[in-house]
């Protein structure tokens, strides 16, 4: 396991002295394939751009740390919530005494 030297985290947060990664074999194959990069991530965008639509698209969150990861989540789902404008719906005063009827009738009952 190789050493790194301490260096000041971001974003701020309970920093380890030392950070240290382990080392993976690299191949040659994988070299061959990292000069692929530029069509893997035009696939990507393509992808994306086909298939998020008004209804139904991406939202593209950084998962490099977990506290920022959780927290555009949360942000993401409330600001579309928000644009929903979703609200109880308006019971009538006959329907408010049917469902009233409804209750009375399965309170006996149980």
């Amino acid at each position: 396991m190789r050493h790194l030297p301490p260096v000041a985290c971001f974003p701020p947060q309970p920093c380890p002295r030392v950070l240290t990664f382990r080392a993976f074999p690299v191949t040659v194959a994988d070299a061959k394939e990292r000069t692929h990069w530029d069509q893997y991530m035009a696939a990507y965008e393509d992808m994306l751009n086909h298939t998020s639509t008004q209804w139904a698209h991406w939202c593209i969150i950084p998962a490099d740390y977990k506290w920022f990861t959780r927290l555009a989540v949360s942000e993401t789902l409330i600001r579309q919530l928000k644009a929903l404008d979703l609200a109880f719906p308006v019971v009538s005063k006959e329907h408010r005494q049917e469902l009233d009827e409804i209750r009375a009738a399965l309170e006996q009952a149980g």
